[in-house]
């Protein structure tokens, strides 16, 4: 399945939908972070006959795996699973990016654990690795501007120029808080970054 094991003590994973017609998307913002990320780090990620996009790098001193599930959103716990299994990764260890609904957009949150939240991406993660015990970044992209408007096809529209504005100006923020957990743990970026969203009232990052 891969060329070789890595020691990886963290995997970061984005959650999307792969295919030209979800670039862009909300429902993709995992995948962009993480994409973003790889571009920091000076790598690219890719996909050795596995259903699952893949890098391994350093982070902080800290050996780590970005990693981008292939399959549809809702079979994303599918491709986590295996790769958790291979590289010898527990639950706690795997940080999941994510959109979010409930969050502004230019805003995010860290977690240590919690439900589905109604996001079919995490509801897959959970039941494959049989715990909800796994952090999460859980990335803003605003509530719903319509009521008409279904959640289907709100996630899978794309942003506004001035929420498009606003999610670049969280990125650094976002890629901050990864070097934070890689370098801190999770508890610490969640003190550090979500008091520093919660002071923010709606307000991109900057």
């Amino acid at each position: 399945m891969f060329f070789y094991k890595s020691k990886a003590k963290l995997m970061f994973v984005g959650l999307g939908n792969t295919g030209i017609p979800y670039d862009g998307t909300r429902h993709n913002l995992g995948f962009f972070i993480i994409d973003r990320l790889a571009q920091r780090l000076g790598t690219q990620l890719r996909s050795k006959k596995s259903d699952g996009a893949f890098a391994k790098v350093t982070i902080e001193r800290t050996r780590a795996l970005l990693l981008k599930p292939l399959l549809l959103m809702n079979n994303s716990g599918i491709v986590i699973h295996r790769f958790a299994n291979y590289f010898g990764i527990s639950a706690e260890n795997i940080i999941v990016i994510h959109d979010d609904i409930t969050i502004p957009a230019g805003q995010f949150k860290v977690k240590v654990r919690g439900s589905d939240g109604g996001h079919n991406g995490i509801k897959s993660v959970i039941d494959f690795l049989d715990t909800p015990n796994f952090p999460r970044i859980k990335c803003g992209v605003g509530a719903k501007a319509h009521p008409q408007t279904t959640l289907s096809d709100w996630v899978l529209s794309r942003f506004n120029p001035e929420e498009t504005e606003k999610i670049g100006n969280m990125l650094p923020q976002i890629l901050a808080c990864i070097d934070c957990i890689a370098r801190e743990g999770v508890a610490q970026a969640m003190n550090t970054y979500n008091q520093r969203n919660s002071n923010q009232k709606g307000a991109p990052i900057v």
